[in-house]
C-alpha cells in the first residue's frame, strides 16, 4: 500500500521576498490553508491519542486504516533494529545500553 503525504518543507515559512535589500519571510500558512491543501490532495488530519504509543499508531493507520495493529508494528519495529544495530545503535542515548533500549521500545505503553 503507497502512503501519500504531502512535502511541505518548502511552504513551511512560506516565500522569501526582498524589501530594501532586507529578506523577509511571507507569512506562514494558517491551518486552514493546510486544511485545505490536505482536502485538495485527499487527505485529512487524524487526532491520535498521545499515549506513548502514538508513532507506532500513526504508521497503523497509514498502513492498515486504523490504529489498531499498532502493538504488532511495534515489535517489528524493534525485531528490525534488533537485526541491524549497527543503523540504530549510534543513535541511542550513551547512557543506555542498545539492548536495554530495544527492550523498553517493545513495551506497549498503556
Amino acid at each position: 500500500m503507497e502512503i501519500e503525504h504531502i512535502n511541505c518543507t518548502s511552504q513551511a515559512h512560506g516565500p522569501t521576498t526582498t524589501t530594501k535589500n532586507k529578506k523577509r519571510r511571507a507569512p506562514s500558512p494558517t491551518t486552514g490553508d493546510l486544511y485545505a491543501q490536505l482536502h485538495t490532495a485527499g487527505l485529512r488530519v487524524l487526532e491520535i491519542e498521545g499515549d506513548g504509543n502514538c508513532l507506532f499508531r500513526s504508521i497503523a493507520d497509514q498502513l492498515h486504516g486504523d490504529d489498531t495493529q499498532h502493538a504488532d508494528l511495534r515489535q517489528q519495529a524493534v525485531a528490525y533494529m534488533r537485526n541491524n544495530p549497527d543503523d540504530f545503535a549510534p543513535f541511542v542515548e550513551d547512557d543506555e545500553p542498545f539492548e536495554a533500549y530495544c527492550k523498553r521500545m517493545c513495551e506497549v505503553r498503556d
